[in-house]
């Protein structure tokens, strides 16, 4: 059974400095390099009209990696993630998201919610699955609270890159 959580944050951004960052290619080539002994890479970004898709390799160096993690996965941690927006109105946009770690039986899905015109309330909610017996449990705990951590992380980052860049 899948470990699930719910998150929300304010973020001090406008919608329209949020959507700037979205559409802003460079944004997401920052945001994928990550770790210098693990850069990930943009693997394709589309901007249309209505939203923005945006499929990304994100890695992990192995030497990062809890000992429970490196038991099931050999090298370092390859994760593949989907996410797409779409702008429903200028001041909401919804969103969904998918992640899956190369040759692991780990899964990662979700839906985000922002909402405002000068200041933004991100909402998240995330469903980690991992397909390992007795363990897997465990491993899922582990993941969503890296990603409570990261959802902090990103929000930061798109605020700070907003900042340094527009």
């Amino acid at each position: 059974m899948a470990t699930k959580f719910e998150q929300s944050t304010t973020c001090p951004l406008s919608m329209a400095q949020y959507r700037q960052a979205l559409a802003d290619p460079a944004y997401w080539a920052d945001l994928a390099k990550g770790h210098e002994d693990a850069p990930g890479e943009v693997v394709s970004h589309t901007v249309e009209e209505t939203g923005v898709a945006i499929e990304m390799i994100q890695k992990i160096p192995a030497s990062q990696l809890p000992s429970v993690v490196t038991a099931v996965i050999s090298g370092d941690l390859v994760i593949n993630r989907k996410m797409s927006w779409n702008y429903i109105t200028d001041t909401h946009v919804d969103g969904t998201f998918d992640a899956d770690v190369a040759n692991s039986p780990a899964n990662i899905t979700g839906a985000l919610s922002v909402d405002g015109a000068d200041e933004l309330d991100l909402s998240t909610n995330v469903a980690v699955e991992v397909k390992v017996p007795l363990i897997g449990g465990k491993i899922e705990k582990m993941i969503a609270q890296s990603l409570q951590e990261l959802v902090t992380g990103e929000r930061d980052h798109v605020v700070k890159w907003v900042q340094e860049k527009y």
